[in-house]
């Protein structure tokens, strides 16, 4: 009943997300269970009419009836499947895909440090819609097999129901075989997972504008190439071992097939020697018996199939139905900030054994300008995020306004923050999207004024003038060739006016003028601190300088 579930949940969500695909999926299976069956009777009646009857005119009219159909059906069969369904399976893995990256949002940043459920959101993120698609296409296989079984079915009950014995046996042997071989490919699927991750990162590190000179000025790629020829070791002993037990039942599932063919074939061959059945017979039913043998195979392992895709469907909906202890939609709104203190408060991230923090207490009030300086390590960007409530704290207690963090809305509270992380990139959009995080819709709105407004508090106004399409160059050559790449303190600047744009009450900045010279830094400061004079304003540096 809970792979039953499972399916119909997944077929809901395809039909709210692109019926068509389902309709287009139908259709196909409906035409691909008529051809066979019309082909093996059309087989019969023509060799029929040559050899029993000896009418050329009467085989002529059969053959020419045959060809106009299977061309109707042919024709629309491949506008089906080779057009409409990968349209509609494209758009429909499209909308998965956000989906999937949707759910992010609202995963506790814990949960990225556990390896187990991390690779859980990899391989949804990564093949779910692959397995969305296969649920589907197993959905309406088991509809096909049905019309098909019943078609090829009445054929071989008429001319020879002996046949169906054999068929029988086939269908018991092939159907425990094919059990064995599905087990092997989910687990070469899910501990591949761990070691196809760490391949792709090394080889990402090649092709990354981060970490090319580290390869080029310390030969890093040495380490790279043994880490990635380890990792590769790892993952080919672990599929050798399933590789080496799935080999034996593929072996065995073909000597089943060969055995199968030739009995069907010596039978055949025994009744038209003493003349139980006729060269049309021997025809449709050579292929008809085939053809119903896989049918009926591939409709019972609809079961073992539906248990199959139950276990990747359950990996993506324990990604899917993660309950957040943090990122949750209900909680208390406030209207603004007043004052966020910190009671003894102590924090270790998720399995460390020693604390980032100890019984840490203090207030921030309203419109302070606040630098917290220390070494690295010392726990600066730690407390940004308790502030942020990304994590909570492991000991103590967060109020803001005097209420439990705990209680409030997070996303809400969240949107009062203007925050530039220590880490912090441009995306490869444009110089407007990565200020405004939206699309620039035209010179003359109120949006575009702020972006000008504020290019020109952190200097940037002269540099995105002289740029190919001025704001709206891409900030990347990846995907543009006009695209630029900005230099580590033109980044920085970057998120200092995003900062700006955005206007929020509350601004932190972690470590927002390390890649800045002491010049530009000081009068960046001054800009700062004259701007936000209504705000409350968070620096964080290990330099003493602000």
């Amino acid at each position: 009943m809970k792979t039953i579930r499972s399916f119909n949940r997944v077929l809901k969500e395809i039909f709210h997300l692109q019926k068509s695909f389902l309709i287009i999926s139908f259709s196909i299976v409906c035409i691909q269970a008529i051809i066979p069956v019309m082909a093996a009777w059309a087989v019969k009646l023509i060799i029929d009419s040559l050899i029993v009857e000896a009418n050329f005119n009467h085989t002529i009219r059969i053959v020419l009836i045959y060809l106009f159909t299977l061309s109707i059906f042919t024709i629309l069969q491949n506008l089906l499947q080779k057009y409409f369904y990968q349209i509609t399976e494209i758009k429909l893995k499209d909308k998965l895909k956000i989906k999937f990256c949707n759910k992010v949002k609202f995963i506790d940043n814990s949960s990225y440090e556990d390896p187990k459920y991390y690779d859980v959101m990899t391989r949804t993120i990564t093949s779910g819609d692959k397995h969305y698609i296969a649920v589907s296409d197993t959905f309406f296989n088991f509809i096909g097999s049905l019309f098909i079984i019943a078609g090829l079915f009445s054929i071989v009950f008429v001319l020879n129901r002996y046949l169906l014995i054999i068929i029988l046996f086939y269908v018991v042997f092939r159907l425990y075989l094919t059990t064995k071989i599905n087990k092997y490919n989910y687990q070469d699927y899910v501990k591949s997972t761990k070691h196809n991750r760490y391949i792709d990162y090394l080889l990402r590190l090649f092709r990354l504008p981060t970490f090319i000179n580290d390869i080029k000025l310390y030969s890093i790629d040495k380490i790279i190439n043994e880490k990635y020829n380890d990792e590769c070791k790892l993952r080919l002993d672990v599929k050798s071992k399933i590789y080496r037990k799935r080999n034996s039942y593929d072996i065995l599932n073909s000597i089943l097939e060969l055995a199968f063919m030739g009995s069907i074939i010596i039978m055949l061959v025994y009744d038209i020697v003493f003349g139980r059945g006729t060269v049309g017979d021997f025809a449709a039913l050579m292929n008809s018996t085939q053809q119903l043998g896989n049918s009926i195979v591939s409709f019972l392992l609809i079961i073992p199939r539906l248990k199959d895709h139950n276990m990747y469907i359950t990996d993506i909906y324990n990604f899917l139905n993660y309950e957040s202890k943090i990122e949750k939609e209900d909680g208390k709104f406030l209207s603004d900030i007043r004052i966020i203190s910190f009671e003894n408060v102590s924090f270790k991230y998720p399995k460390a054994n020693e604390y980032t923090l100890k019984n840490i207490s203090f207030n921030i009030e309203k419109g302070s300008k606040i630098a917290i300086v220390g070494h690295n390590g010392a726990g600066k960007s730690t407390l940004i995020k308790l502030i942020l409530r990304m994590y909570d704290a492991t000991e103590g207690t967060i109020k803001v306004n005097n209420e439990n963090i705990t209680n409030l809305n997070v996303q809400h509270y969240r949107s009062k923050f203007g925050v530039m992380f220590q880490n912090f990139d441009v995306y490869a959009m444009s110089v407007f999207e990565n200020i405004l995080l939206k699309k620039n819709i035209g010179s003359d709105t109120t949006d575009f004024q702020v972006f000008q407004d504020t290019l020109k508090k952190v200097d940037l106004d002269k540099k995105v003038s002289t740029l190919p399409n001025g704001e709206n160059t891409i900030l990347s050559k990846e995907f543009d060739e006009n695209g630029v790449l900005l230099s580590g303190g033109e980044k920085q600047k970057i998120g200092i006016a995003r900062m700006y744009a955005l206007n929020k009450d509350f601004i932190i900045l972690d470590e927002a003028s390390s890649a800045l010279d002491p010049y530009v830094e000081d009068n960046l400061y001054g800009i700062i601190f004259d701007s936000f004079k209504e705000k409350t304003v968070i620096i964080i540096s290990h330099r003493l300088a602000i």
